[in-house]
């Protein structure tokens, strides 16, 4: 078990992101977000003002998470991340 902590506190006070792992699995907590820091977010955690969970093509909203996890898994075409 691992745990990271961003700390965003001089760009954003009192925000962070949290990161934790076991085993194979990965959670991310966003810590006192607010819209000026992640307003504009997109991606696997979803639209910050609605709450909305989209595909990658940032359109088709998706209201399952089996379905979104599905949506954002890593593919061989998506490259090297690391």
């Amino acid at each position: 078990n691992n745990k990271y902590t961003i700390d965003l506190d001089k760009d954003y006070p009192g925000q962070k992101i949290e990161i934790k792992t076991f085993k194979e699995f990965v959670s991310v907590k966003i810590i006192g977000a607010t819209a000026e820091s992640f307003g504009n977010s997109t991606g696997i955690m979803g639209d910050f003002q609605t709450g909305n969970t989209y595909a990658r093509d940032g359109n088709t909203v998706l209201n399952g998470f089996n379905e979104l996890g599905l949506e954002w898994q890593v593919l061989p075409s998506d490259g090297k991340l690391f």
